[in-house]
């Protein structure tokens, strides 16, 4: 991590998820910038470092959450990756991830203030 505020790169197409991750981290004295596409992911990732990537792991307008995660590791391999999603369903990340080092899935249980960690 670096020495001033840690730097999230949140990218979720929902405005809504983005703003309140971005309002709970900010909170804990995080930098945070949002995008909702992966282009913009991608395009932020390459102008600036980033300590964590926060990404959905469904669709984006243009591509999905598994593809962005692997050009941000090629971009920088070492950053950590974070899924997170509501959906009900298992993560496409836990599927298609998973030897992938400091790659983590989550999604919330039935009571909202726990996170089950799917894969470390």
């Amino acid at each position: 991590m670096s020495t001033l505020r840690p730097r999230v790169l949140c990218a979720f197409p929902s405005p809504e998820v983005s703003d309140v991750l971005k309002y709970l981290l900010e909170a804990e004295g995080f930098c945070v910038v949002c995008v909702d596409t992966v282009t913009l992911a991608k395009t932020a990732a390459s102008s600036c470092t980033f300590d964590l990537y926060l990404l959905e792991n469904w669709w984006y307008t243009d591509g999905s959450g598994v593809e962005l995660c692997r050009d941000l590791r090629q971009l920088h391999p070492a950053t950590p990756v974070l899924f997170f999603s509501g959906m009900r369903a298992p993560p496409r990340c836990e599927r298609r991830c998973r030897p992938e080092p400091r790659i983590t899935c989550w999604r919330p249980t039935r009571c909202s203030r726990c996170l089950t960690p799917l894969q470390s």
